[in-house]
C-alpha cells in the first residue's frame, strides 16, 4: 500500500496563478483602482476579487481586454506567471 502525502503539494492554481502584485502595480501606473478595472472588464468588484485571489478564473474575453489595456507583454507577465518555490 502506498501512502500519499499532501503536505508539500500545490494545486495548479497555486503554481500557475496570476501575479496579483504586478496587476496592482500596473493599475497604479494607469491611474486606475480595482473598481475601475472591474468596470472596464464588465464585472463587479467582488467577482474581480475572486478572480485575483484565484477562487475563480479570468475568462478569455477578460484577458483579451487586459491585453489591450496593459499591452501583450505586460498582460502575459500578469496572467501567465509560473511561481517558483
Amino acid at each position: 500500500m502506498v501512502k500519499l502525502s499532501c503536505e508539500n503539494a500545490t494545486t495548479q492554481k497555486e503554481s500557475d496563478s496570476m501575479d496579483e502584485k504586478k496587476l496592482k502595480a500596473e493599475l497604479i501606473l494607469k491611474g486606475m483602482k480595482l473598481e475601475d478595472y472591474a468596470q472596464y472588464l464588465g464585472i463587479n468588484k467582488s467577482s474581480l476579487y475572486r478572480k485575483i485571489k484565484g477562487i475563480s478564473d479570468f475568462s478569455l474575453p477578460e484577458i483579451k481586454k487586459s491585453m489591450i489595456l496593459f499591452g501583450n507583454e505586460t498582460a502575459e507577465k500578469i496572467f501567465f506567471t509560473k511561481k517558483v518555490t
